[in-house]
């Protein structure tokens, strides 16, 4: 029987990895000299709940179609191991509350579908660490808005990448993504051409969900990159050039991190609200397939 290499979300595919196995993808990628352009996503919990309309179907086309999806985050990990691990009971009520506050803080039933979190920077990191090893040429699209910070943060950090350029994320085009008019934004355009004259090997695109990946989806084919990566915010933590500080180690270790950037920027509320209808999405669709299985 062979190895079951991903799950399905509540129609998201993730890809059951480590981020020692994700970074050794992207490395033979490049190293290969792949015939093609490879997308990396990093589903959260944002990610799973419908968005309606066209950006939906486009988001979501984006992300089954990319070549690499990493859970971002604790609550995917979570919702992974409520539908797909043990142990397999009738999931009620009482089961949905007591994995979300007891058994997730439990390594061996958060790990035992997807070994590893992908949260925050971590990833980035690893991917920049490969980046200034093998001498690759990188890019970032969207992030801070003071893309001079940005540049600045990394070759401080990275001393020797070869960090082409750190482009703004923040054009007409990407804010509305009306790429249909894209040829009349000449800001854009003058983006698009930069990045194809550069060869590109990692671009991190950082412009958030659901623009990032459709952006991908969109240009990739066009820019002359082996690999993109969304990116989310990720740089908007201080580390790579953002205003936003980490949370504590002890934050992290209880994985509410979400929590500790809720409390700093108080304006995520909006998106905050995503985990309580990801959370109860995941419990229909347990019950639903208990049921199934049951009948």
């Amino acid at each position: 029987m062979s190895k079951q290499t991903s799950v399905t979300i509540l129609g998201v595919r993730v890809d059951i990895l480590t981020m020692d196995q994700a970074t050794k993808n992207i490395i033979g990628w490049i190293k290969g000299g792949s015939v093609r352009p490879r997308t990396v996503v990093k589903p959260y919990v944002e990610f799973m709940v419908p968005i309606g309309g066209q950006v939906d179907a486009q988001a979501k086309s984006a992300l089954t179609s990319a070549d690499m999806s990493v859970a971002d985050g604790v609550s995917l990990q979570w919702g992974a191991s409520f539908l797909y691990g043990a142990p397999r009971t009738k999931p009620t009520f009482f089961k949905l509350v007591w994995s979300a506050l007891v058994w997730i803080q439990r390594s061996t039933w958060r790990r035992q579908i997807l070994p590893e979190r992908f949260a925050g920077i971590d990833f980035t990191t690893r991917v920049f660490d490969s980046a200034l090893d093998h001498g690759w040429n990188v890019g970032v699209i969207g992030g801070s808005p003071d893309t001079a910070r940005t540049q600045l943060a990394l070759q401080e950090r990275w001393p020797g990448l070869q960090l082409a350029n750190v482009w703004s994320g923040y054009t007409r085009t990407t804010s509305t993504m009306d790429y249909d008019n894209a040829n009349s934004d000449p800001e854009f355009m003058t983006i698009l051409d930069e990045i194809r004259q550069q060869h590109l090997d990692v671009l991190f695109v950082a412009m958030g969900f659901p623009r990032q990946e459709i952006f991908m989806e969109k240009y990739k084919d066009s820019l002359g990159v082996k690999v993109l990566i969304g990116e989310g915010g990720s740089f908007d933590y201080k580390e790579l050039g953002g205003t936003v500080t980490r949370s504590p180690r002890i934050i992290r270790s209880l994985h509410l991190e979400w929590l500790w950037r809720l409390f700093r920027q108080p304006s995520r509320i909006g998106r905050q609200l995503a985990v309580p209808r990801y959370t109860w999405g995941v419990f229909r669709e347990a019950r639903r397939v208990w049921l199934r299985e049951k009948s």
